[in-house]
Parts: structure tokens; sequence; C-alpha cells
């Protein structure tokens, strides 16, 4: 019976362990959420925008394009200004899966800000800033261009292959952010697929990627085109 006591005690006390690192977890998470929340709302407010021109923001993986390059995001009436740039990046956590980091973000700062984010523009200030975030672009497209991804050297055979084309799309009349970018994929898909009708060359991943001919590097833009 003192066994049984003693078991029962200690499942007990495990139990109350488990349960106050996951309130504490989720409570951090709560907080972080918030934070971001708050950053958002206050910004948002103070620009007047839309998140339909933004929602590469909020759903970084599940609207990411697998493919190398970024997204440009144009917004503002009268005064337009860059709110943020994108940029797609292979997932840490799984071979076959992209996500978007970004370069510049006027909204706010979290865990999806890449290495060499700019700050710069979560201020008052952003639409002063207006287009020279593109400087930023510039910068990070050069570095890429020099050293290439190599993120994810399974299965390299040989250096990551130089870009053989940039391509640039943007969005037109009357189209949000989510649609602009689902449309690229297509297009883009298309493109590859009809230069190297080899299925692996499609998604730019393995070790098929560096013996595709066609190898672009991808810059989509997306403006206010509605009000």
């Amino acid at each position: 019976m003192r066994t049984c006591h003693k078991l029962r005690t200690w499942v007990f006390s495990c139990f109350l362990i488990f349960v106050a690192h996951n309130s504490s977890t989720l409570a951090q998470q709560q907080t972080e959420t918030y934070d971001v929340g708050v950053q958002y709302n206050n910004r948002q407010n103070f620009f007047g925008t839309k998140r339909i021109f933004h929602s590469l923001l909020f759903k970084p993986t599940s609207l990411s394009l697998p493919f190398q390059g970024y997204m440009i995001g144009i917004e503002g009436g009268k005064n337009p200004f860059v709110s943020h740039i994108g940029k797609f990046i292979r997932s840490n956590s799984t071979i076959n899966k992209w996500t978007t980091c970004f370069v510049y973000n006027a909204y706010f700062t979290g865990d999806s800000d890449c290495e060499n984010f700019d700050s710069s523009g979560l201020n008052s200030n952003a639409e002063q800033i207006a287009f020279r975030p593109i400087e930023d672009l510039k910068g990070d497209i050069s570095k890429m261009i020099a050293e290439r991804d190599t993120s994810f050297p399974y299965l390299k055979l040989s250096p990551p292959k130089p870009f053989t084309h940039i391509i640039v799309y943007s969005t037109g009349f009357n189209t949000a952010q989510w649609e602009s970018l689902a449309s690229y994929k297509v297009l883009l898909s298309n493109l590859v697929d009809a230069a190297e009708p080899w299925y692996p060359c499609l998604f730019s991943t393995w070790i098929w990627f560096d013996a595709c001919k066609f190898n672009p590097l991808f810059i989509g833009i997306s403006w206010q085109s509605f009000t």
C-alpha cells in the first residue's frame, strides 16, 4: 500500500509540474501573440491600410511560394510606400517545405524576421521612408546571388547552380495579395515545368535542383490595387 501511495504521489506531482510548465509556455505564447497584435493594430491604424494587402505577414508558411525569391508589398493611396519585403526560404523543419522571412516589415517584428531584418520602418516614419527598403532588397539579392542558398546541403554533389533568369511579376488591378501569390505560383510553376518537363525541377529542392537548366530568381510585387 505504501508503494502504491508513493506512486500516486509521484504521478500527481509530475502532473502538477506538467500543467505548470505548459501553462507558463501558453502564457508566454499568448503574450508574444498579444505583443505582435498590438504592434500590428497600432501600425495599421496609423497607416489606414487593409490586411488583405499584406496577408503574407500572417501566413508566412501557407502563402509562401516554393521558389527562391521575394515578395514586395506596396501600400498607401496618394503616398505609396513599401510596407514589407518577404523572402521565400526553405523551412528548417522539412526539406520539401518553404516559408517566408521578412527583410523589411513596417508593421511588426517577430519570429518571422530574416537575420538581416531592417527595423527602421517600425515607427511613424515608414511612409516618409517610402521606397528606401528597396535598398535592403538589392543588398539581399546581391548576397544571395553571390552565395546562393546552401542551407540544405542534403544530397548536394556540386555547389549550387547560379540563377539563370530574374522573373518579375506584378499584381493587376483589383487583386488582393493572397490572390497574387496564388497566381504567381501557377504562372511560375508552368514556366519551370515547360522549361524542365521533369517533376523534381518544379519545386526546386533535393539534388535535381542543381541539374535543372532553368533556375529563376523570382520577384513578386503586390500593391493596393483597390480601396
